[in-house]
């Protein structure tokens, strides 16, 4: 049986965190960072739905290639890859950001973690995107270009789509750990 998570002691972080500055707006602030996290992921919650997206040099891809509106619409959205992070969220008067990168910085300690994400059996909607699906409830649209299905076929999967996560640890003043932060890591196939 695979395990569900890994714990991590000898890696560095850096986190920083702030207001998005409200001169700019954020959909211009979200366009301008998205390409640092080239060949990862964007999960973006909106009051309405939410959107898994790829991103590459060029910005985040949704499909179907619509980008939300993220002025009216946006409640949080994480722009994510294996370095590092960036999730923006809404407040009452604005947007604030969190920006987490492994690799440099401080030492610290996480346990990654694999979430099952919803999906038993996947159709292939174009060479980009996958619809995962149950025989009951939500679907999800997954960009991946690795799973070998002809567009317009559909098969039950042998695999899960899971999002792997990264959940930091500290320590009190008295020396007892808890969870100080969590980001996400990647979307694919395990099993």
């Amino acid at each position: 049986m695979a395990s569900i998570y890994t714990i991590s002691t000898d890696t560095r972080s850096t986190c920083q965190s702030g207001k998005v500055d409200p001169e700019k707006s954020i959909a211009a602030y979200i366009t301008e960072i998205a390409p640092r996290y080239a060949g990862g992921f964007a999960v973006c919650r909106l009051n309405h739905a939410v959107h898994i997206g790829s991103i590459d040099t060029a910005g985040i891809r949704f499909f179907p290639d619509v980008a939300p509106d993220y002025v009216r619409d946006l409640d949080q959205i994480r722009l994510f890859n294996n370095d590092g992070e960036l999730f923006v969220w809404r407040t009452g008067n604005g947007f604030r950001f969190r920006e987490r990168t492994d690799g440099a910085g401080e030492p610290c300690e996480y346990v990654a973690a694999s979430q099952v994400l919803w999906g038993t059996h996947a159709r292939r909607l174009d060479a980009l995107w996958i619809e995962a699906r149950e025989d009951r409830g939500i679907r999800l649209v997954i960009p991946d270009e690795t799973l070998a299905l002809p567009v317009g076929e559909a098969r039950k999967l042998d695999k899960r789509y899971v999002l792997t996560t990264h959940n930091y640890i500290d320590y009190n003043e008295v020396g007892q750990a808890g969870y100080v932060d969590c980001r996400f890591v990647a979307i694919g196939l395990e099993g």
